[in-house]
């Protein structure tokens, strides 16, 4: 056989077994510790876009790994916000979780359920493939009623979102530079409301996106809550990121 067939030959052989192995890549998702990162002195400065009831607001949303500390019998990271807010993040075999959550008006943290692992608040998994699937308690972040009290609904109801990893390698661009190898995260959860009494009850679909890059973390976030009635109210909530930096 001449050389030039043979190469030809093995070319045949090799192709389907270099897409196979292109595609085992492409199915599986970095480390969640590079598109989650814990080490204290990390910062992230995003644009936060608020619409509701007609109108815009923007303003600057600043976070930062402040250092390690045990909750809850595990070692996590406090991350804090411009907003006063806490929260202490772990990671283990299982992925990176919430374990509790401080606001400005609390003494302790607050802890949240980590067993079993099926309750945990999962920032990601451990092991993140397209269709990978879990659910996170989470509340309404816009989401307001007309004629009950409290008036925003983050204050009174609790919903189990379930998300689902969409992309992997994603390309994200945004004004603190453009960030190749991306995870995308979509939420979803359908309420059933009463939102108008002409239309009677109807489901809405409260949609959440993320977007995670290995070394940065999180660089975009949005929360779509569509609802419109003379009862209820929706908006919609995005942060993108416009600095990071590390310590």
């Amino acid at each position: 056989m001449k050389p030039n067939q043979l190469i030809r030959n093995l070319a045949k052989r090799l192709a389907p077994l270099t897409a196979l192995a292109l595609l085992a890549c492409q199915s599986q998702a970095p480390e969640d510790g590079s598109l989650f990162p814990l080490q204290p002195g990390l910062r992230w400065t995003y644009e936060q876009t608020v619409r509701h009831a007609g109108k815009t607001e923007r303003d600057e949303l600043v976070v930062h790994n402040a250092g390690k500390i045990e909750v809850a019998g595990l070692l996590t990271t406090e991350r804090i916000n411009s907003l006063g807010n806490r929260y202490y993040i772990a990671r283990d075999d299982s992925g990176t979780f919430r374990v509790a959550s401080r606001n400005e008006l609390a003494d302790e943290p607050q802890p949240d359920e980590i067993t079993p692992l099926s309750a945990r608040r999962f920032v990601l998994p451990a092991k993140l493939a397209l269709g990978t699937k879990w659910q996170v308690s989470t509340k309404p972040f816009l989401m307001t009623q007309i004629a009950r009290w409290p008036y925003e609904m983050k204050y009174g109801r609790s919903i189990l979102m379930t998300f689902e990893v969409i992309g992997l390698d994603e390309v994200v661009k945004t004004p603190a530079g453009e960030f190749r190898g991306c995870v995308k995260l979509q939420g979803s959860h359908v309420m059933r409301l009463l939102a108008d009494p002409t239309e009677g009850y109807t489901d809405h679909v409260l949609r959440q996106l993320e977007w995670y890059c290995p070394k940065v973390g999180l660089v975009r976030f949005e929360r779509d809550e569509p609802i419109d009635g003379r009862f209820y109210k929706g908006g919609n909530y995005k942060l993108e990121l416009l600095k990071f930096s590390g310590s």
